[in-house]
């Protein structure tokens, strides 16, 4: 009888390969500009911030737990985002040359809670931009929070096309 040589499919490793560039994606998300304000000038906001009515923004915003709250929840839910897609990308690529099952099955776990709490980094944004002393300034999500969205679902749907495939 002949050998049959272990083959290594390509559908998984370009699905782990995916999965290292969204964790990227997702890092960098959160290096850069993560919410925008339109129609105002950055040097007229870095002037009311250091002015006396910037002392009475801070102030109110530390004092309003809710908004602390929708900021803190943001925050969270973007580790959680970066925190997830790391363990997809290491739980893939290890499905991949382990083919062990119990992996394929964390991966697919591991891969949906990344889809969500990149949903939730999105949703989290927006209500922070819009329903807070933000909303007088007209702010809204920049490119950091969409790279993060956009990476934690692509690395999550890599994530699961990996678990399927090895």
């Amino acid at each position: 009888m002949a050998k049959r040589k272990s083959k290594m499919n390509t559908a998984a490793l370009v699905g782990a390969a995916v999965a290292l560039i969204m964790l990227v994606l997702v890092i960098v998300g959160i290096c850069v500009d993560w919410m925008s304000v339109a129609n105002v000038p950055g040097s007229i906001i870095d002037d009311i911030l250091d002015t006396d009515i910037g002392d009475r923004i801070g102030y109110a915003l530390t004092e309003c737990e809710w908004e602390a709250d929708a900021l803190g929840a943001m925050t969270a839910f973007a580790y959680i985002t970066i925190a997830a897609s790391a363990l997809t990308f290491l739980s893939a690529t290890a499905s991949v040359f382990a083919k062990k099952s119990i992996l394929k099955f964390v991966t697919m776990i591991l891969a949906a809670i990344t889809v969500v709490s990149a949903v939730v980094v999105l949703i989290c944004t927006y209500n922070y931009c819009g329903d807070t002393v933000l909303s007088a300034l007209d702010a809204a999500p920049a490119i950091g929070a969409w790279l993060m969205t956009i990476g934690g679902v692509l690395c999550g749907l890599a994530g699961a096309l990996t678990a399927l495939k090895s």
